[in-house]
């Protein structure tokens, strides 16, 4: 090595001229870039910058230089001064290429640590023990297994995020929220095709076809009642057998009856009708057989919605009769 010239340096640095709207910082890196355009190998990047009013720029074209070399490029950063937004924005470079290390000039000034320097930069081999890419000093799963995929932490992938990574994960694109087992896999308790986590009705009882939010519904619109009445249409007998059958495979079932309603008239208006509503249906299920003991009803009116009665989609999920097992 040279001996280190701290005004040779500086001079040096001088002769970096600002362009109109661009920093020359983000200019180097940029041109560095272009210079390595079909390059092989492992590539170090030294950055000697004080980073000051430098802008966001910097950060954009270390972005582009990871997109383009990925995890063969890092990136040491060397402060110039003692600024702490250059200090910061020294780090971010590091950081954000997700390889290197940031030093102040002082720590190099010397014979021995410019020696450490290069050493760290050029010849260190235990800096990422795992071989994953990701330096140790920038890995937050240092100890991920050979050959796993990691993200820009060091970490292994986990797509759907249910904490249980890509290559443990038997169940890899379990639906945000589902409850898993040990295995990443989602559980459902109750047999419903809904999983526990996003199922709101967990007790669902054996036979039924429950909707999309796992519960034991039947919407106004599978034709049960006609508008504001609660006499129950004859083609709605159907559906309503299928509840009878539930109850009889489930002969120690126990249900209330819930109507419920969307938010078109008044408070009053609705309870009555969804209580009306739940009564018919009772009655109903009461004439095929079934022990009036097991059976209760409420009127909800509008106080549960399930959606937005802003749109027409969200109130007809509102109108409906629900069959809550009663424990």
């Amino acid at each position: 090595f040279s001996e280190y010239s701290r005004e040779e340096f500086s001079d040096a640095a001088n002769k970096v001229k600002r362009s109109i709207g661009r920093s020359p910082l983000e200019i180097a890196l940029r041109a560095t870039l272009s210079d390595l355009e079909g390059s092989q190998g492992k590539i170090a990047v030294i950055v000697f910058s004080d980073g000051q009013n430098m802008g966001s720029a910097p950060l954009d074209a270390v972005a582009q230089m990871k997109e383009q070399l990925g995890k063969r490029v890092c990136i040491h950063t060397v402060l110039l001064g003692d600024s702490e937004k250059g200090k910061e924005l020294m780090e971010k470079i590091t950081q954000d290429v997700g390889c290197g290390f940031s030093v102040n000039a002082d720590d190099v000034s010397s014979e021995e640590g410019m020696a450490d320097f290069v050493e760290k930069v050029f010849l260190a081999k235990a800096d990422d023990s795992d071989g994953d890419g990701i330096k140790d000093a920038f890995d937050k799963c240092p100890d991920t297994p050979e050959g796993v995929m990691v993200d820009e932490k060091g970490c292994p992938i986990d797509r759907d995020g249910d904490g249980i990574p890509d290559y443990l994960d038997k169940c890899a694109d379990t639906p945000r929220g589902a409850v898993i087992d040990e295995v990443g896999c989602p559980l459902d308790s109750d047999g419903d095709g809904v999983f526990d986590g996003l199922d709101r009705c967990t007790n669902t009882p054996k036979g039924v076809k429950a909707d999309k939010y796992g519960c034991w519904t039947l919407r106004l619109e599978d034709v049960l009642f006609d508008f504001g009445k609660w006499d129950i249409k004859p083609q709605a007998s159907s559906e309503l057998d299928e509840v009878v059958k539930v109850l009889e495979i489930n002969s120690n079932l126990r249900v209330e009856v819930q109507g419920h309603t969307d938010n078109v008239g008044s408070d009053e208006f609705n309870k009555n009708l969804s209580e009306n509503r739940a009564k018919a249906v009772v009655d109903y299920l009461i004439n095929k057989g079934i022990d009036s003991k097991r059976l209760s009803f409420s009127g909800y009116g509008e106080s549960r919605p399930v959606a937005s009665n802003d749109a027409d989609e969200g109130r007809a999920l509102n109108r409906r009769v629900e069959f809550q097992p009663i424990q």
